[in-house]
Order: C-alpha cells, then sequence, then structure tokens
C-alpha cells in the first residue's frame, strides 16, 4: 500500500482546497482534468465508507492479475465495475464492452483510457496474464508501480493461483484474491475469520461445491459422474466428493498433468488428448453424467466438439464454472457465484480499503444466490425434459433459435 512521503506532502498542500471539497491534481492518468471530491477526513459517520479522494487528493489505483482469457472471470469484473458504479465510485453512461465481450486484461486497458471520475483510477500496464508473462517481468513491473510516485494500491488476483503468486511474492500492495476455488485450503488464506496477512483479502464462498453436485443431483439423478482435472483444489475435488458420498454415487476421476496450452497447435493436442479420455470414460468406465471442472478448458480450445461427445452418448455435462460452456454445448450450469451479488459485495470491499480499512479486516465470506443456465438443443439431444418451474428459475436459457 502506497505510504510515500512526496503524497503526504501533497496532501497538505491540497488542504485548503480539500476542505472546501475542492480536489487537487487526482493522479490520474495524463491528460485528465482535475476533479472535485472529498476526503475521509470529510465524512460523517453516517457515510462510512461513501466514496472519498485518497489521503492525496488523488485516486484509488487499481491493477490486476489472471492466468489467461476466461470468460467468468470477465463477468465478475464487470460486476465488480457496476457494484462500484452503483456505491458513486464510478462513474460512467456505458462502458466499451459487455460482461464477455473483453478480457480482464483489456478491459483494463479500456478502463485506464476512461475518465470515470475523481475516486478510482484503473492502471492498464499494471494487469498481467501469468500465462504470457515472465514471472520475474511481472513482479518487477508491479513493484515498479508500488514504488512510483502515483503508487498501486490494489491488485485484483483472479484465482487460485494469481492470489499463489501474490502470496509467494509478498509485495508491498493489498491484494483481494478474487474467485478462488477454495483461498483456506489452497493456502492463500488462513481462515474466513483470519486471512493471516493484514493486505490480503480473499472471497470465500462456503461450500460451493458440495452444494452444486446435490443440486446437479436432484435435477437429473446419476449413479457415476466422470470428473477430468489437473490440480484437485481448484477443481474442488474435496466438495465433490463429500456430497456424492452423501447422495450414494461414484465419482470416476482422471487426474492429468498440468498442460500448458498457449499455442493453437498445443490446444490442438491437448483437445486430442482429452477426446481420448473422454472416449475412455464414455465407453469403458460406464459413467452417466460428466462434470467439467475449472479451468480444464483454455481459451483457444473448441469446446463444442467435446461436450458434443456426451451429447450423442445420451450423458449430462454439468458446468462448475462458466456460462459459456453451457452456451457451446453442456446441459447445465447452476452457478457456484451469483456474478451480481458477488460484483457488489466485492465493490463493498474496495470501499473499506479505500477508506484505510487494511484487507485481512474485512470478512471474506458470501453465499451466493441460485443462478441457472441450461441448453435446450442438448437437453432434446439427450432426452431431458425440463419442468416449466426449472425454465422460469433459469437466468438464462441457450438454443438455436435464441443464440443466433
Amino acid at each position: 500500500m502506497k505510504s510515500k512521503i512526496a503524497r503526504w506532502m501533497a496532501a497538505i498542500a491540497c488542504l485548503a482546497l480539500l476542505l472546501t471539497a475542492t480536489g487537487c491534481t487526482d493522479g490520474g492518468a495524463e491528460g485528465q482534468t482535475s476533479q472535485t471530491g472529498v476526503t475521509v477526513a470529510q465524512m460523517s459517520e453516517e457515510e462510512e465508507y461513501a466514496p472519498v479522494l485518497q489521503p492525496d487528493g488523488g485516486k484509488l489505483r487499481i491493477g490486476l492479475l489472471d492466468i489467461n482469457e476466461y470468460e467468468p472471470a470477465s463477468i465478475y469484473l464487470y460486476y465488480v465495475l457496476e457494484g462500484l458504479k452503483k456505491e458513486g465510485w464510478l462513474t460512467y453512461d456505458s462502458l466499451p464492452f459487455t460482461s464477455t465481450s473483453m478480457d480482464v486484461v483489456a478491459m483494463m486497458q479500456a478502463l485506464s483510457q476512461m475518465d470515470l471520475g475523481p475516486y478510482i483510477e484503473f492502471v492498464g500496464d499494471a494487469a498481467y496474464y501469468t500465462d504470457y508473462q515472465d514471472e520475474d517481468e511481472i513482479v518487477a513491473s508491479m513493484q515498479e508501480h508500488i514504488q512510483s510516485e502515483e503508487g498501486l494500491d490494489i491488485i485484483l488476483a483472479m484465482g487460485t493461483d494469481p492470489g499463489l503468486f501474490m502470496k509467494a511474492h509478498d509485495l508491498d500492495v493489498n491484494t483481494l484474491v478474487c474467485m478462488a476455488t477454495d483461498p483456506v485450503a489452497s493456502g492463500i488464506i488462513v481462515s474466513t475469520e483470519d486471512s493471516g496477512d493484514p493486505q490480503v483479502w480473499a472471497q470465500v464462498e462456503p461450500l460451493p461445491y458440495y452444494r452444486q453436485i446435490k443440486f446437479y443431483h436432484n435435477i437429473l439423478p446419476f449413479e457415476n459422474i466422470g470428473m477430468v482435472y489437473s490440480d484437485p483444489v481448484v477443481a474442488a475435488i474435496a466438495d465433490y466428493e463429500s456430497g456424492a458420498e452423501e447422495l450414494g454415487v461414484t465419482i470416476t476421476k482422471v487426474q492429468i498433468e498440468a498442460t500448458s496450452v498457449q499455442t493453437q497447435a498445443e490446444a490442438n493436442a491437448f483437445s486430442a488428448e482429452l477426446e481420448a479420455i473422454y472416449r475412455d470414460l464414455i465407453d469403458n468406465r460406464h459413467i452417466d453424467a460428466y462434470l467439467l471442472n475449472a479451468d480444464l478448458l483454455s481459451s483457444n480450445m473448441d469446446a463444442e466438439p467435446l461436450l458434443k461427445l456426451f451429447a450423442d452418448a445420451g450423458i449430462p455435462v454439468f458446468v462448475q464454472d462458466g456460462e459459456n460452456y453451457v452456451r457451446e454445448g453442456a446441459l447445465l450450469l447452476v452457478a457456484s457465484t451469483d456474478n451480481q451479488g458477488v460484483g457488489q459485495f466485492v465493490a463493498e470491499v474496495i470501499a473499506q480499503v479505500a477508506h484505510g480499512v487494511q484487507p485481512g479486516d474485512i470478512p471474506c465470506e458470501y453465499v451466493s444466490s441460485p443462478y441457472m443456465s441450461i441448453n435446450l438443443d442438448t437437453a432434446k439431444a439427450i432426452g431431458f425434459r425440463p419442468s416449466f418451474e426449472m425454465l422460469l428459475s433459469c437466468e438464462t436459457i441457450h438454443s438455436s433459435a435464441t443464440d443466433n
């Protein structure tokens, strides 16, 4: 977190102006104009976490770390932005992207070019993908931003591996870990009550996948569900096993080596490997359902032909995370994350950090409302007829008639 003498000297120099609610230069991107705002000292108790300028009269500066392009992360970030707008921290009429039209690094770069008001700035060149940039290069860039005159106040770490990356390098910056499957089991935080690091916060959804597998079984009962994964923590295998034990069903697990899928040739090779595994599950392991675990398919892989293997065999595919897979042919997603609600939750966490609250002191737990998405073409192909009540409960219904 920034704590630079130069910034505090600027705060003193601007004090007279701030007392009349006029901001000094806001520390935003070059070419942006100064804007008015209030500081923490001017807030009443009733406005405890209302929008404020930083102590030097500047903006809260936010960076981001992710692995690679992943549509659920884009949706997640989009609703964090909407939450910040709702709370008054951001000002915009519209965004130059939808929740799924850009990856998160591209979103950050687009945001860095926008005037979003006096309170928050997104730093486009402090947004990174670990798959495409060298680890030392990322660390050096982050350190340069943190130690710069403008500083860097928050890194949004989008997932388990980005959270572990930030923990391993112990950089002097507030880190908010979003979308991690199990931040406690993975060692990012100590517990939901104690993160173990004053600068680290991680969103915790209690037993989401334990509840998810039971929900899937209630909708379409199965006896033997297949799962293919590389990291058992990211894939939430322990949660699924707990739920399966209570249901009295079998999980047929296939653990594979973590695979780097950056080029199209690597994507094609991995797709062929998965196809062989899937055919074995269908033909020889006698599964009657399949769960597509998180982070298995990369953005440069074509999921549709792989998912069609199961549809042709009359086997439902359930999704751990990612509505895009339902659009591409999986049967059903009962999301573990209510994106709109979580976005609001994370926005409120950012507001607290902006007021000087240490991330490690902020509650981590959030319980999502159910979010359901179904593919009617796949339902027809496997002979599943969803009830009228189920269709009414779906947030999104995909079919060739409506998606094209």
